[in-house]
């Protein structure tokens, strides 16, 4: 189940209470899926979002609009994605790691 209240406190929750916290699953559309993986962030450590917002600021605007534009395809948005996933393992609850499950579409916090 996805977690949709991006709070520290129902992250935690949810991880407690079912054993994990998806934070973004069903799109592989990265504009999305980084915008739902910051918000995660912030909530969780805001020091550690910001300098990672202001990259995605910097993303073309085309580009945040169509995610098909070839911005997409090149080594920089994949690079950011793996900053904030590595940022939000950093900062994951306690026995949990900030993984896939399955495919790149289900991502969240699960036992590690």
């Amino acid at each position: 189940m996805i977690c949709t209240k991006l709070t520290a406190d129902a992250i935690r929750a949810a991880c407690d209470h079912a054993g994990h916290c998806v934070i973004t699953e069903g799109t592989l559309q990265p504009g999305l899926v980084l915008g739902r993986l910051l918000q995660a962030l912030a909530a969780l450590d805001s020091s550690a979002a910001l300098p990672l917002i202001a990259r995605v600021q910097a993303i073309p605007a085309a580009a945040r609009e169509d995610h098909d534009h070839p911005y997409w395809d090149t080594d920089e948005p994949a690079q950011l994605l793996a900053d904030v996933t590595v940022a939000l393992d950093a900062v994951a609850p306690e026995g949990f790691s900030f993984c896939s499950e399955g495919t790149w579409q289900r991502l969240g916090f699960f036992r590690g």
